[in-house]
C-alpha cells in the first residue's frame, strides 16, 4: 500500500522547517563559520550527511511503519463489517456510538441511522427495562454481560440474539460497552419446539394405560453389560407392577426386582445395542405376574419398555380353554348318546 498523501505532506513540512531552523542558526553564526578550516569544514560535512542520510533512514522506517499501521487497520476494518456477527459500542448515557455492517443488516437498518440511536431503540419493549438495568450493571461493576434478548428490526419483525458485551476505556478515557450480538433466532425455535415436544411426551407418558419406564444400562470397566437403572416411570407403572414410581425411579433393575441377573438384561442389552425393537410375553415369576413387553431404544445404551400386566388376562384364556374343553365333552358326550353308546369316561 503506498503512503497516504497526507503523510507525504507532513514530511515536507518538517523539513521545510528544519531547512529554516538551519538557514537562521547559520546567519546568526558568521564568526563561527570564518574560523572554521578547511578539515573541520569538511569534518562538519561529513557528519552533516550521515546525519542526514541516518534521518532519511528513519523517515524511511517510519513510512513503512505508518503503511502497516494503514494495513492493519484496513484488515481490522474488513474484519469488523464482515464478520458474521454484529459489533457495536455503546456510550455510558446510553448512546449508539458505532456498528458494523453485519449489525446493520440484522437490524435491517444503515449503519448511519444506528449511530446517535439510544442502546434500546431495537430492544424489545417487553426487554427495555431489564436490558437498561444490565447494562448499567456493567458500567458500574466491570464485569461482562452474557444473555439472551429479543431485539425488534426497523420494520417491527422481531427476533433474538445472545449479546455478550464488556466494559472498556476510549483512547480519551471513556467508559463505553462493547457488544457482540448474534442471531439466535433459530436456536431459540429449535429448542421451543423441543420444549413443546417434551410437553406432548410428557402428557402422553403421563396419561398412557400401559406401564412406561426408561432405562440405562450399567457397564462394567470393560464395557460388559452388568444391570440397568430405571431413569423414569408413568404413573401407571404402579397399577402394572404394585411398586411405587418414587421407589423405582433411580434404582438399579437387580435391586428394584429382586433378581440376578436383572430381569430380561440380555433382550433389553441387545436391543439397546443394536437399535432393533422387541415384544415379548413373560412370565414374571418374583410377582407372580404375567406381562406383554415391546421395548425400543431411544439411544446408546439406552431402552424403553411398554408393559402391562395380563395375569388377570392369562386367566380368563385359561378358565375359557376350560369352559371350552368341558363343552367339547359335553358335545361329545351328547353324540356318543345319540349314536346308542356310553358316554366316554371322565
Amino acid at each position: 500500500m503506498s503512503r497516504p498523501p497526507e503523510w507525504i505532506e507532513q514530511f515536507s513540512e518538517l523539513r521545510k522547517r528544519a531547512e529554516a531552523i538551519l538557514h537562521d542558526r547559520i546567519a546568526f553564526a558568521p564568526s563561527r563559520q570564518a574560523s572554521l578550516s578547511a578539515e573541520d569544514a569538511l569534518r562538519a560535512l561529513h557528519e552533516l550527511s550521515v546525519h542526514q542520510i541516518e534521518l532519511e533512514m528513519q523517515n524511511e522506517e517510519l513510512g513503512a511503519t505508518l503503511a502497516e499501521v494503514d494495513a492493519g487497520r484496513e484488515r481490522y476494518a474488513n474484519f469488523y463489517d464482515l464478520s458474521p456477527v454484529g459489533f457495536c459500542s455503546l456510550s455510558e448515557a446510553g448512546k449508539i456510538l458505532e456498528a458494523n455492517l453485519t449489525l446493520a443488516g440484522m437490524l435491517g437498518a444503515a449503519r448511519a441511522q444506528l449511530v446517535g440511536q439510544p442502546d434500546f431503540r431495537y430492544v424489545h419493549a417487553g426487554e427495555r427495562k431489564a436490558f437498561r438495568l444490565r447494562i448499567d450493571e456493567l458500567f458500574a461493576t466491570g464485569e461482562p454481560l452474557d444473555f439472551d434478548l429479543q431485539l425488534v428490526r426497523q420494520d417491527g419483525t422481531a427476533f433474538w440474539a445472545h449479546l455478550a458485551a464488556v466494559a472498556a476505556l476510549t483512547s480519551q478515557r471513556e467508559k463505553v460497552c462493547r457488544a457482540v450480538l448474534s442471531d439466535i433466532t433459530e436456536r431459540k425455535e429449535a429448542e421451543e419446539a423441543l420444549l413443546q415436544s417434551e410437553r406432548t411426551f410428557r402428557t402422553l407418558f403421563a396419561s398412557l394405560g400401559e406401564g412406561v419406564a426408561l432405562h440405562e444400562l450399567v457397564l462394567d470397566a470393560y464395557g460388559v453389560v452388568q444391570d440397568y437403572r430405571i431413569l423414569d416411570v408413568n404413573p401407571a407403572f404402579r397399577t402394572h407392577t404394585g411398586i411405587d414410581p418414587a421407589t423405582a425411579r433411580g434404582r438399579l433393575g437387580s435391586e428394584l426386582y429382586g433378581a440376578q441377573p436383572a430381569p430380561y438384561l440380555e433382550e433389553y442389552a441387545r436391543v439397546a445395542g443394536t437399535g432393533e425393537p422387541s415384544a415379548f410375553e413373560t412370565y414374571f415369576q418374583p410377582m407372580a405376574r404375567h406381562f406383554r413387553i415391546a421395548v425400543s431404544s431411544p439411544g446408546p445404551g439406552r431402552f424403553v419398555t411398554v408393559f402391562e400386566d395380563i395375569t388377570e388376562c392369562r386367566r380368563e384364556l385359561a378358565e375359557l380353554g376350560r369352559r371350552n374343553a368341558a363343552l367339547e365333552q359335553q358335545v361329545k358326550d351328547l353324540e356318543a348318546r345319540l349314536e346308542g353308546r356310553e358316554p366316554a369316561a371322565r
